[in-house]
């Protein structure tokens, strides 16, 4: 070293003797003489030592390490031409590497939601492949521990059903359920052991849960929608006798009345304390009487001016569908519950879908079609393109029997097999997980029965 020579380049030296090459890279890299002979020969000769120690890495299998050292000699100097053939070689087995560990953390994802939606034996085969993982090996122990749990509380859930003990079979269900909630097995035995109570006990409100078997009453859809059976319907202010679809905003308190008959739905005003019609207007139009009501329009309310939309969006069917069209518009008052801005109206059936047509969409929906539907005893869940079962509040009710409830909650799975799920992965779909939809009263009022159930959820 000269004594003229940059600092830096004595600062590089001592770093070399140490064998301590990157560190002499960047000071060198750093000087603010970039220029100097001195500081340029010294890159040079770091920049060899740095390739010399890259290709050294490279055959020791460690590419990540090998690739940092061949960037870092890039920016000491144009790389040698003797060099380059092995740079080229380095860097496709530096990408082809990296696509798989990608694809590995896909995996390993993807054996994660499997396992979360209750796929065990899928996840574990997915993990299978990924032995060079540490979390993949982990993951794959703590399953099948979980798997080997899981089937010994099926195998003692399925020998109470053969005893006759549903009670005994619920114990066992619902450790199963806590291990793998949605599995397709827990779903199977809610239906036997539904099934069985059912023969020891007569169908009715169990678990101070109401059935809907008469046209009348409301309930809160999915905290998504209020949901309104009466075929006529107040529109008002909260808590006002007689008014079903209370509001917030500056209207009456009994503002408006919707009716039914058999070509659909239809408005008219009520009278303010003063015997002046409220306010209402139909597309613009300021009504003063009846005024029947097409698929489209939009009902404007109050002196606030309280916007909502009527759809019938379901062809066939006289369910519509209230939604407020804008902030401004108010809200659904339910008391302590949800804030609601649409309101559906309850006629013969309601379609719920993960896409239009349907009365509600619930894009998470993992079957075609879930419906409420009109039947002798009341109003029934129906699926297309899946299954389900609904829970109660201290039992669950197979699918063949599925009144709905005040309050339950409908548990909905796709019909997919581990098979299909895993095929659906290797296609490179995101797998569907199983919906919970939630009916909720609105108030403690009345039954849907008609009759008073003290201590149970009543509607009103």
């Amino acid at each position: 070293m000269g004594w003229l020579d940059p600092i830096e380049c004595l600062k590089a030296r001592e770093y070399l003797a140490e064998g301590n090459l990157v560190q002499a890279a960047h000071v060198l890299l750093a000087s603010k003489t970039p220029d100097h002979k001195a500081v340029r020969q010294l890159l040079l000769e770091i920049q060899r030592k740095l390739l010399v120690e890259a290709e050294s890495q490279y055959r020791a299998g460690h590419l990540e390490p090998s690739w940092k050292l061949v960037e870092l000699a890039k920016q000491c100097g144009e790389l040698p031409a003797d060099v380059l053939a092995f740079v080229e070689e380095l860097n496709r087995a530096v990408e082809s590497e990296r696509r798989r560990r990608a694809w590995q953390q896909a995996q390993l994802t993807e054996a994660k939601r499997l396992a979360n939606a209750g796929h065990l034996d899928s996840a574990i085969h997915v993990l299978e492949r990924l032995s060079e993982m540490s979390e993949a090996k982990l993951l794959q122990s703590e399953l099948c521990m979980r798997r080997e749990r899981f089937r010994r509380a099926i195998d003692a859930c399925r020998q109470c059903l053969e005893q006759g003990d549903p009670h005994g079979a619920r114990r066992h269900w619902e450790k199963a359920r806590e291990l793998i909630r949605d599995h397709p097995e827990v779903f199977a035995l809610a239906r036997e052991i539904a099934r069985l109570s059912c023969s020891e006990s007569p169908w009715g409100g169990g678990g101070g849960s109401v059935p809907i078997t008469q046209p009348s009453g409301r309930f809160i859809l999915a905290r998504e929608a209020l949901v309104i059976l009466d075929g006529e319907i107040g529109i008002g202010t909260p808590r006002t006798p007689g008014v079903k679809l209370p509001l917030l905003g500056r209207i009456h308190s009994r503002h408006a009345v919707l009716f039914r008959d058999r070509r659909g739905w239809q408005i008219t005003p009520c009278t303010d304390k003063h015997g002046r019609l409220c306010l209402i207007w139909v597309n613009g139009e300021q009504i003063g009487g009846p005024r029947r009501l097409a698929s489209g329009d939009e009902i404007a309310l109050g002196t606030e001016n309280l916007r909502w939309s009527f759809s019938l969006p379901c062809p066939g069917s006289l369910t519509a569908v209230l939604v407020a069209t804008s902030p401004a518009s108010g809200t659904i008052w339910v008391g302590a519950g949800p804030s609601l801005r649409k309101t559906i109206l309850l006629v013969d059936e309601l379609v719920i879908r993960p896409h239009q047509p349907a009365h509600l969409v619930l894009e998470a929906l993992p079957c075609e079609k879930l419906r409420l539907v009109w039947k002798p005893q009341g109003l029934c869940w129906e699926v297309d393109g899946g299954e389900f079962l609904v829970e109660l509040p201290q039992r669950t009710v197979a699918a063949e029997e599925a009144v709905a409830h005040i309050p339950s909650c409908v548990v909905v799975q796709g019909n997919l097999s581990e098979a299909e799920s895993l095929g659906r992965m290797v296609a490179g779909i995101t797998g569907v997980e199983p919906c919970r939809i939630e009916v909720e009263p609105c108030e403690r009022v009345t039954s849907f029965t008609g009759h008073n159930i003290p201590g149970g959820p009543m509607m009103g």
